[in-house]
């Protein structure tokens, strides 16, 4: 009666570190996995204002800006042809606040010119 009891042991011994072993090679091969199909870097625009900044009249551009974003990537002229004229006769800047992969930054640039975040978020 001894031997089986012991022959039982090894078995659930035997079974327990098999699933064990299972489960960490589940694990392993799925954390291969999502680091080889990691998602692109993400961009997120937080505020974007065009107008004569910092402190004359500007308008709130967020939305409009935000839409522009392409496979994590950012190009848009600081025109009064795509925001309006919100200070007739002053030069206006563009300055969007944006994350990258959840780092802040802020880029701004003066009426005319193109503001562009790269997909590594430069």
């Amino acid at each position: 009666m001894n031997h089986v009891w012991q022959w039982r042991r090894a078995a659930f011994v035997a079974l327990v570190c098999c699933t064990v072993l299972s489960l960490a090679w589940s694990l392993a091969r799925a954390e291969v996995a999502a680091t080889a199909t990691a998602p692109a870097a993400k961009l997120v625009i937080k505020k974007a204002v065009y107008g004569d900044l910092p402190d004359g009249k500007a308008i709130d551009v967020t939305e409009k800006v935000a839409v522009m974003v392409k496979e994590g990537a950012l190009s848009v002229d600081a025109t009064n042809e795509n925001f309006t004229d919100p200070a007739e006769g002053i030069a206006k800047k563009l300055k969007v606040d944006y994350t990258f992969d959840g780092a802040a930054k802020s880029k701004t640039v003066d009426e005319g010119q193109t503001l562009t975040i790269s997909d590594k978020g430069e």
